[in-house]
């Protein structure tokens, strides 16, 4: 006898019918995640079609031209999609590697003006004081603890800082950023707290407003 044609099983069957069903999904999603584009494709080819059948020299090659018009412009309308997109990621990467750059400090330079400063690119582990360096029209932020040994401030304010006053024989070190003779200049220092002797704070208050920063005077032990 003849063998006789096996017939497809049902499962078979059904995982063709799952995949069908699954592909079918899965254009539908694509068309709806994609429909912006696709719209503006139609309407580009649209366009370049009607302009192809309103010309007169290429409205005589008849259908043929009405169909690579549409091709034309639907790649047309995508390009230009691309286009833009490219443009914005470029500069959307220009400008976060501008304020990188802008953010970014070197602590080695001596002068520093009209700059945002996150005080921490100071922070030296060893605890090597920034000597004489000079800051005008900087806004200086933290948080950080900071000290400062000998300096001089002009028209400076703290907005959000503490004051602690160490005692006189203190050895000010310990994750600090200590600053010696320099120069503060029509600056804002904030979110910071300062670390200083007694002399230091004596000095600190004859040129800056501190009303409740003082949260530890070491030398009449009020908290």
């Amino acid at each position: 006898m003849p063998n006789a044609k096996k017939k497809p099983s049902a499962i078979k069957k059904t995982s063709k019918g799952l995949l069908q069903i699954e592909g079918f999904l899965s254009l539908i999603d694509l068309l709806k995640a994609n429909w912006v584009t696709l719209l503006a494709m139609l309407s580009g080819g649209g366009s370049f079609t009607w302009a192809t059948s309103a010309t007169d020299w290429l409205n005589v090659l008849g259908p043929i031209a009405w169909v690579f018009s549409f091709c034309i412009g639907a790649f047309f309308i995508l390009l230009m999609k691309y286009l833009w997109i490219s443009t914005k990621a470029r500069s959307l990467k220009n400008k976060t590697i501008e304020v990188s750059l802008s953010r970014g400090v070197n602590p080695l330079l001596s002068d520093f003006k009209n700059s945002s400063i996150p005080v921490n690119e100071f922070f030296d582990p060893y605890f090597r004081t920034h000597h004489k360096k000079k800051f005008e029209n900087c806004d200086i932020y933290g948080p950080a603890t900071l000290s400062f040994f000998g300096c001089y401030f002009n028209t400076v304010s703290l907005d959000a800082c503490n004051i602690v006053v160490a005692k006189d024989n203190a050895i000010i070190k310990g994750g600090i950023i200590g600053f010696s003779e320099s120069i503060f200049t029509n600056t804002r220092i904030a979110n910071c707290t300062i670390v200083v002797s007694n002399a230091e704070f004596a000095n600190i208050s004859q040129h800056i407003d501190v009303p409740n920063m003082l949260i530890h005077d070491y030398k009449t032990d009020v908290v």
